[in-house]
């Protein structure tokens, strides 16, 4: 029992001297304030830092030259013996131009232009290269000239008539003569070996040697106009024989 008393009266202590306020105020201090150093005076003496140099890219490659477009221009068409031209188109010029032609002829040029002459017919393949182009080809035609026209024969000279007439009053003769002429060579009346006559008004006749066949006439019994026709026949200078026929009007009064 004694035991039990105590005890409760050391917790009763413990418990007031643990609850009671401290009469003192409790005081703390202000934090101090934090000064930066200053930063050291650079040395003249020494050489600034510099960055590290930056590295360069890599170089590309170069690209590939690209090859010169190349124009084979041409006729298309030419013809044997004759000359033909053919010309090209090029970005650049190349040193020396080596042509082909397809009959196994060659050439080489530092124009732009060629001739060539084909010998026979057919079609051919022409090209053209040069260092650093593309090079070109072109076909071309080439034909035999046209045949050339046969001459013309010579026409034989024809036996031309003539024939004049002069009209009588109607119961009067009326007279015509008629003359021949052989290309450029007159024929005489020696040469004329007869002529037949058509008077017109349905009568007829004919005139040979010892005659003179060259001359004719007529007595008209009605005036009027009258077709007079005159066959002549003679010996042209080649010795043959040729005719030719002449016409007038004879108006008889």
């Amino acid at each position: 029992m004694k035991a039990l008393t105590l005890l409760a009266l050391l917790l009763s202590a413990c418990s007031s001297s643990s609850t009671a306020p401290d009469p003192t105020p409790q005081t703390f201090p202000l934090p101090s304030t934090i000064k930066t150093p200053p930063a050291p005076a650079p040395d003249p003496q020494q050489q600034p830092t510099l960055p590290p140099p930056s590295t360069p890219p890599p170089a590309s490659a170069p690209l590939p030259a690209l090859p010169s477009t190349v124009n084979l221009n041409g006729p298309g068409t030419g013809t044997t013996g004759v000359s033909v031209t053919f010309n090209i188109s090029a970005l650049n010029n190349g040193t020396t131009w080596s042509w082909t032609f397809g009959d196994g002829g060659a050439a080489q040029t530092t124009a732009y232009t060629v001739t060539h002459t084909y010998a026979a017919a057919g079609l051919y393949t022409v090209a053209v290269t040069a260092p650093g182009t593309s090079g070109a080809s072109a076909t071309v035609t080439i034909k035999d000239p046209p045949a050339a026209a046969p001459a013309p024969t010579p026409t034989a000279p024809m036996l031309v008539v003539s024939m004049g007439c002069t009209p009588a009053a109607h119961g009067s003769a009326s007279s015509c003569n008629v003359a021949a002429s052989y290309g450029s060579t007159a024929i005489s009346s020696l040469q004329i070996t007869r002529v037949d006559w058509d008077w017109g008004d349905g009568t007829s006749a004919f005139v040979v040697p010892p005659g003179d066949p060259a001359l004719g006439q007529r007595l008209y019994a009605q005036p009027g106009t009258y077709l007079v026709a005159a066959l002549v026949t003679a010996t042209i200078p080649a010795g043959s024989s040729q005719s030719g026929t002449a016409h007038v009007s004879l108006i008889v009064p």
